[in-house]
């Protein structure tokens, strides 16, 4: 959860001051928001099928291997679930993105439970 919340608020960090450098429509950043919500599951996803260790080098490559596969993987099973449940943009995309990042949270959170 920690992990989770400091996600969270660097990326309302990040929206805001572009939001601040640079105002645009809501409309505009939705899709930016769906695909935040995405990445950032996958990351907790892969952060617990292999946890980051900062003294090994191969250990750091595992990691970012572990994110690429689970961001590829998850990608791939939106572009083949969204056309089917009618959630190719707007509200449905949304909903969607965030179904996804309640996914790999509660996959994340199993993982790290059987792993203690």
């Amino acid at each position: 959860m920690a992990a989770l919340v400091a996600g969270a608020c660097v990326a309302a960090a990040g929206f805001g001051v572009a939001l601040a450098l640079e105002p645009v429509a809501p409309v505009t950043l939705a899709p930016l928001a769906a695909a935040a919500l995405v990445v950032l599951g996958a990351a907790l996803l892969a952060g617990a099928l292999v946890p980051w260790r900062s003294e090994r080098l191969t250990e750091q490559l595992g990691a970012y291997a572990a994110f690429a596969a689970v961001l590829t993987a998850v990608w791939l099973a939106l572009a083949h679930a969204a056309p089917l449940v009618h959630a190719e943009h707007g509200a449905g995309a949304a909903a969607l993105a965030a179904a996804t990042l309640l996914c790999c949270v509660g996959a994340a959170t199993a993982l790290s439970v059987r792993s203690a």
